[in-house]
């Protein structure tokens, strides 16, 4: 009898071991369905995220294109307007060429000369004006060509981001 005590008792305790197998794993279940719903919350704000920044990306790539087309339309006027200065300097050149021997000759006709070469001066004063505020456009929106593929090719900081998003960045 003492070993059908021993085998009683054995089973005694297998069964209490498998008791508390069971209340293990199904707590390892609870919390291996926490864990699970703690990463879909988590997985659930970075696609959130994900979107938003898409979005903050493509109005960003809009306003890039807008001030893209704004600077080459403003580009193609100065164009004109350079063609049109450099019209007026050779018509006035040609001018005073025709003029000069007459101008030797008339004190009057070379004040007139001298004004027009004034005009001429002031006119190139604002073409090399222009020319400034051209390139400085110019180097704004390589600025924020070179910002857009920033933000393209990696994460950007929150601040860093914010910063961009409200043109504190580089403008």
């Amino acid at each position: 009898m003492t070993r059908d005590v021993q085998v009683d008792h054995r089973i005694i305790r297998l069964e209490e071991d498998k008791s508390h197998l069971r209340d293990e794993l199904a707590q390892r279940e609870i919390d291996h369905k926490a864990r699970v719903e703690a990463l879909e919350k988590t997985v659930a704000v970075r696609e959130s995220r994900v979107s938003e920044l898409t979005d903050q990306v493509a109005a960003l790539e809009s306003k890039v294109r807008d001030i893209l087309e704004s600077g080459q339309s403003e580009a193609l006027q100065l164009a004109n307007r350079i063609a049109d200065l450099v019209e007026r300097q050779q018509t006035a050149e040609a001018r005073i060429y025709e003029l000069q021997p007459v101008a030797e000759r008339v004190p009057m006709l070379e004040a007139a000369v001298d004004e027009t070469k004034t005009l001429l001066h002031e006119t190139e004063g604002d073409l090399v004006d222009r020319e400034k505020k051209l390139f400085e456009r110019e180097r704004q929106l390589a600025d924020i060509s070179e910002d857009i593929e920033t933000i393209a090719s990696r994460p950007v900081a929150g601040p860093v981001f914010r910063l961009l998003t409200k043109g504190k960045l580089r403008v």
